[in-house]
């Protein structure tokens, strides 16, 4: 099986007329040519009254990149497409405007998490990454090592609970 790919896209400008023949096609994904890149659409919604909208979908193995920029060229929209692959390690975004690249962001996962929701990365990926650390018996060096992309402040909370678990470990 592959991997997914978690897709967070988010269309607006063009015409409303171009905006609505697109997002019928994505609630009619099965029939629609061009759509086949799409493994699964997990939720549709329109962001306001010009008929712009944002789609959570899945791809297998990578992003839709090429169905981004088809889309952007075609309806002459403009698109964000954030995406997460944790099993690969990778993750980004891209913004394109009439099927042209206006800015793009490639790093490893947790990276992009941190940067993209960093409230996020702090309540889950960042105590997971202390979990695995003492899990895998990582040394402090190494732990921090690890953490080059964070803020200081988040760094030393981080390394702070690191030394907690590893010097309190709760008793099962």
């Amino acid at each position: 099986m592959a991997n997914l790919c978690g897709n967070f896209l988010t269309v607006t400008g063009g015409t409303k007329e171009s905006l609505q023949e697109l997002s019928s096609k994505f609630l009619d994904l099965p029939d629609e040519e061009g759509f086949d890149s799409i493994f699964d659409v997990n939720s549709f919604k329109l962001i306001d009254d010009s008929g712009g909208f944002f789609l959570v979908f899945t791809t297998k193995w990578a992003p839709a990149t090429d169905f981004i920029f088809q889309l952007s060229a075609t309806y002459q929209v403009d698109v964000v497409l954030k995406f997460y692959e944790p099993m690969n390690d990778f993750g980004g975004m891209i913004k394109a405007s009439n099927g042209f690249i206006t800015d793009d962001v490639f790093m490893p996962h947790n990276q992009w998490v941190y940067v993209d929701d960093r409230d996020s990365f702090m309540k889950f990926e960042g105590i997971e990454l202390v979990e695995n650390a003492i899990d895998e018996d990582v040394d402090i060096e190494d732990f921090k090592e690890s953490l080059y992309y964070l803020s200081d402040e988040d760094k030393e909370h981080l390394l702070f609970l690191f030394l907690d678990k590893k010097l309190n470990p709760i008793e099962s």
